[in-house]
């Protein structure tokens, strides 16, 4: 039960906010005209200053395990390459399957990783699934635009990716949040302050904006994209990194934070990004709700199996 409450307790909010942000379209305090500017702000502004802060702020301590973070590294670049080979096979509109297989890869590990980690193992335990999160998310994103871009314009320029990149802004605030990082430059006190107060609104913000595109009728429209992305998101990926984790090892913390980063929901990003770059983004946001909801359930059966097997 106490389980159940730790991961109810990280999941509930992001709903609630998901819900104010349908209410308020209902309400009709929104258009979808302020609901596209809205996520346009999101995109370019709130949550690269969210990444360049999470990156920031990592702690360098000494005694890193790199094999943990090359482990998290290539199993997130496996799963992207097996999915690019075999979901259009299966699902022909590049607009869609560039979705699902971003769906599939690309997970909450930002907001959920550190929250739960350190929700079991106290804040003192969670410095190298913060730095797994600092290497993973920019990998993310990387992975994003070369997906979007190869899928929604039919063409793998590698031109057209290399700018793609360069023009990101999540990628961008990323790398300058690394370069920050690794020559030690301090960022001033009342500029520290803005960084905060602006990226704390990235996430409320993403989730109102989710919330807002969000409909009943694409439940039906998109009945089957989403059970298949909500399975494996939830429960094959994260069967599979368990398990190689294990054979690899890991255990207690490093092995929560691999399981989160495997099993947490979408990434609330991926929205933005699909819409940004020609992807659907009516599903886009639908895999985030489901997949939000129903991590309530499945975090918890995680986090309950791991610790009854005696490895968490």
């Amino acid at each position: 039960m106490e389980s159940f409450i730790l991961a109810f307790r990280v999941v509930f909010p992001l709903l609630c906010l998901m819900v104010l942000g349908y209410y308020l379209k209902q309400k009709k305090f929104m258009e979808e005209k302020t609901l596209n500017q809205m996520n346009r702000v999101v995109f370019n502004v709130f949550l690269p200053f969210m990444l360049f802060k999470n990156i920031y702020k990592t702690e360098m301590e000494e005694g890193l395990d790199f094999g943990i973070v090359l482990f998290a590294l290539l199993a997130v670049l496996g799963l992207f390459i097996f999915l690019c080979l075999t979901i259009p096979r299966v699902e022909k509109r590049k607009e869609r399957s560039s979705v699902i297989i971003q769906g599939l890869y690309r997970s909450n590990f930002v907001l959920l990783g550190i929250s739960i980690v350190s929700s079991i193992y106290g804040e003192g335990n969670i410095g190298m699934t913060a730095f797994v999160a600092a290497t993973i998310i920019p990998l993310y994103n990387v992975l994003a635009v070369i997906l979007f871009e190869t899928f929604c314009t039919g063409e793998c320029h590698f031109s057209g990716i290399l700018k793609g990149i360069a023009k990101n802004p999540l990628i961008r605030a990323s790398l300058l949040g690394f370069i920050l990082l690794a020559a030690g430059i301090k960022i001033p006190g009342p500029v520290m302050t803005v960084v905060n107060d602006v990226s704390s609104l990235a996430t409320p913000m993403s989730l109102i904006v989710l919330g807002g595109i969000f409909t009943f009728e694409g439940l039906r429209k998109y009945k089957k994209e989403l059970i298949f992305v909500s399975v494996g998101r939830l429960i094959l990926v994260p069967a599979v990194v368990v398990c190689l984790s294990l054979l690899m090892g890991f255990k207690g913390a490093n092995l929560a934070g691999l399981m989160v980063m495997a099993g947490a929901p979408a990434a609330v990003s991926s929205c933005a990004m699909a819409e940004q770059m020609g992807g659907d983004a009516e599903l886009a946001g639908l895999i985030i709700v489901v997949t939000s909801v129903l991590s309530v359930f499945t975090i918890f059966l995680w986090i309950f199996g791991l610790n009854l097997a005696g490895v968490l």
